[in-house]
């Protein structure tokens, strides 16, 4: 069914995710890939908790007993997705890391068809040729380099933590509200990460930096929020088919931010196939988000 709602939530998702590699990549100029995921996750557990316990809906122990397991698999791949996505953008570009990353929507649609037996059009399947047509159009320059790259390497293990959160996600959703799945998420994740992180390497920030940080802890936690109540609102095939439209946004403001600030944010010199290339990752995204479900 479709739903108006779900289709804004996933499309306000894929916008603050294509804006999440462009701050970040300067960033890792000065910290570390554990200590900004770190500063992200304390932001969003702190914000959290005082939304939660403001709305009296705060978590307690005995709530979250009985789907611990669900809960331990989903901050292991929560934090194991952020954390190697940061890593591959240390030798990839943002635009180019969004189009990997991709391949995470793509598996999930796959799940939602296998495991939660959504039932998926051949013009949906269309769509999702279209889509990988379009990432291999994306490198065409150097199509064998790209996959032999440590960064493609670590953002393609990214996508599959993130598509194993994802079906975690679902679960727990039967259960547990999906503030309530984040708010376990970044205080388990700020945590677990505490002993390897560098809190003070904000000290070589300057006030463009201090921006970027800022932004990305709170990207995390509005991206996420929308990206649950999407996955509410939405089954997760059309959700994931939206979402993979972020490659298009990136290259939209990854130009805009080095316009803006020449020598923070580069300028990729993407030519007109590979902007092509993004495009059809976009077109091919939305006719399998959008496009008529068969009855059987």
């Amino acid at each position: 069914m479709y739903s108006k709602v779900g289709f804004v939530l996933a499309l306000f998702t894929t916008m603050l995710w294509g804006t999440l590699p462009v701050v970040i990549k300067p960033l890792l100029a000065s910290m570390s890939t554990i200590t900004i995921t770190w500063y992200r996750y304390a932001v969003s557990a702190i914000l959290l908790t005082a939304f939660l316990r403001w709305r009296g809906k705060l978590p307690i122990p005995a709530d979250l007993r009985s789907i611990a397991p669900w809960l331990v698999g989903a901050v292991i791949c929560f934090a194991g997705n952020n954390l190697l996505f940061l890593a591959g953008l240390n030798y990839v570009g943002p635009s180019a890391a969004e189009v990997v990353i991709q391949l995470a929507p793509v598996v999930l649609i796959l799940a939602g068809i296998l495991i939660f037996k959504e039932p998926f059009s051949v013009l949906q399947w269309l769509g999702i040729a279209v889509l990988l047509g379009g990432m291999a159009m994306f490198f065409y320059r150097d199509l064998a380099g790209a996959i032999a790259s440590p960064g493609v390497l670590l953002i393609v293990v990214s996508s599959g933590l993130w598509t194993a959160y994802a079906i975690f996600q679902k679960h727990l959703q039967r259960t547990l509200p999906s503030l309530s799945i984040l708010w376990t998420v970044y205080v388990s994740g700020a945590v677990m990460l505490l002993p390897f992180a560098e809190p003070g390497q904000v000290r070589g920030l300057d006030a463009l930096g201090w921006v970027f940080l800022i932004y990305c802890s709170l990207n995390i936690l509005a991206a996420y929020a929308s990206f649950a109540r999407a996955m509410a609102h939405w089954e997760v095939s059309r959700v994931s088919a939206v979402v993979a439209t972020t490659p298009l946004f990136t290259v939209i403001f990854t130009e805009l931010a080095a316009r803006l600030w020449p020598g923070r944010v580069a300028h990729e010199g993407l030519d007109w196939l590979q902007i092509a290339g993004g495009v059809l990752v976009a077109g091919g995204s939305i006719v399998a988000a959008l496009a008529r479900r068969s009855k059987t």
